[in-house]
């Protein structure tokens, strides 16, 4: 017989549940710099109890760009498997590197080359000043070598602006009209001023009012034929390099090596700045604050009309929510500064050496260093970049595997003492030293480096680095 009655029963559950406002601070944990702005004018439109203090500025900030997409391998029918893995044209480093190698430097001026090439941005500018790249090297030795890597192709290249650059391809031309060349020379204000607005009739009188003999007899057709001839230029001559759509990356954290003073005075070899200077400045607005705070008595409180009371209460919300979005941000300031110290600490050969010593790290690693959640680790090194003197990097690219090692030729090595990404390093590395060698035997080199690694991971990061078969290298 079917037992139809109902019964009814209590039981304790536990459940958690997440405020709007704990919700938003976890979702700017994960912004990126770009993002952040529009974050901060948006909150700032819906908010009045929040004031924008100082606009949004890229002036101090240091811009890259990410590719996001690219074409397709045209492989012939030998490769066919390789034709749904996307091809990879050659990077703007990799032909500057290319054609650095070849010239007659010695390894210290070649060690120069590198530095200045991989500080170079998609548009083939400085993403670092080099006074601040290379602070301990002679500023005539780094000058010989810029201006070697100026003149490769493209020409242009390595400058500090499109003058710069426009002012090095014209005299890298033969037979370049004398007015251009004068032009592109000059002060970079008075640069500046006459092409501001760029219509040849104020830019003549423009030029007049410099009091320059260069410029006091030249006519408007001349003027115009010079101009004919720089806008013949290329302003940004590594872009035929950049062949997909792109993004702007605006890095969150610098690096950088301490200066003398720095270092007496802190006792650390590097300073971590964190780059706020690119975000809107915000604060609270005092007549919200003062309103939200002014305290009523009973009397006034009975006798105060329904929309006082609203409009106080309106104030009141508004000044809270104000208040958690600028705690919000402290924190997702303070937990990224925090988690690029535990990387600098765990990474500091990276810093001092380049990419071929960066060790293995964990993101659980560093969030029990600094107290936090390993999710909170993942967020604020979701989409943010940290730049230094080796170029700017996602966060995310500190935190890498190990890579199983043996003692070998390197010395005494363990099995933490190599990361895949520093494996990948030496391996191309070795590539560009030895040329054609089988999978196999890069495989053994590594071993005797302490790398010990079979040969289908060598053709696994190998094609990660985009570096084809050795019988395609012959």
């Amino acid at each position: 017989m079917m037992n139809n009655s109902l019964n009814l029963s209590i039981r304790q559950q536990q459940t958690l549940k997440m405020s709007p406002q704990m919700i938003q601070s976890i979702s700017l944990m994960s912004l990126s710099a770009d993002e952040l702005i529009d974050r901060i004018y948006e909150e700032a439109e819906r908010n009045p109890a929040l004031e924008i203090v100082k606009e949004a500025s890229l002036q101090n900030a240091s811009v890259s760009i990410k590719k996001t997409s690219s074409t397709a391998s045209d492989s012939d029918a030998y490769q066919a498997f390789l034709e749904s893995v996307p091809s990879r044209s050659l990077s703007l480093k990799e032909h500057l590197l290319s054609q650095l190698h070849l010239l007659p430097l010695s390894l210290f001026e070649t060690d120069i080359g590198e530095k200045i090439i991989n500080n170079l941005d998609d548009y083939g500018y400085h993403s670092v000043p080099l006074n601040e790249l290379l602070p301990s090297i002679p500023g005539d030795a780094v000058q010989k070598v810029l201006v070697r890597i100026q003149h490769l192709d493209p020409a242009g290249i390595a400058c500090s602006g499109i003058q710069e650059s426009l002012l090095v391809q014209i005299h890298a031309l033969p037979d370049s009209p004398l007015l251009a060349v004068r032009i592109l020379s000059l002060p970079s204000d008075v640069f500046e001023d006459v092409f501001a607005k760029p219509r040849p009739s104020l830019m003549l009188k423009k030029l007049q009012e410099t009091n320059d003999a260069d410029f006091e007899s030249i006519s408007q057709e001349e003027l115009e034929d010079a101009l004919d001839y720089i806008k013949s230029l290329d302003p940004y001559p590594a872009r035929r390099f950049s062949s997909s759509s792109s993004r702007f990356i605006i890095p969150d954290v610098r690096i950088r090596r301490a200066s003398n003073d720095e270092r007496e005075e802190t006792g650390e070899d590097f300073i971590i700045e964190l780059l706020n200077g690119v975000l809107p400045e915000i604060a609270l607005s005092p007549e919200f604050e003062k309103m939200a705070q002014s305290s009523i008595n009973t009397a006034e409180k009975n006798s105060m009309s329904k929309g006082g009371k609203e409009a106080k209460k309106f104030a009141g919300d508004a000044v809270k929510d104000a208040q958690w979005f600028l705690r919000s941000i402290h924190q997702r300031n303070v937990t990224l500064i925090k988690t690029v110290h535990a990387i600098l600490r765990s990474q500091k050969s990276f810093f001092e050496k380049g990419s071929r010593f960066l060790s293995p790290l964990r993101m659980k690693d560093v969030a029990d260093e600094i107290g936090v959640h390993e999710a909170t680790v993942s967020r604020i090194a979701s989409s943010k970049y940290l730049q230094c003197e080796w170029g700017t990097f996602e966060i995310k690219y500190f935190f890498t595997t190990a890579v199983a090692s043996t003692p070998g030729l390197a010395g005494n090595l363990t099995v933490q003492d190599h990361s895949k990404e520093s494996v990948k390093e030496e391996l191309r590395l070795l590539i560009e030293k030895e040329g054609s060698l089988s999978d196999q035997k890069l495989s053994d080199l590594l071993a005797q480096k302490g790398i010990k690694i079979a040969r289908r991971t060598v053709a696994k990061y190998r094609m990660e680095l985009n570096i084809t078969s050795s019988f395609d290298r012959k």
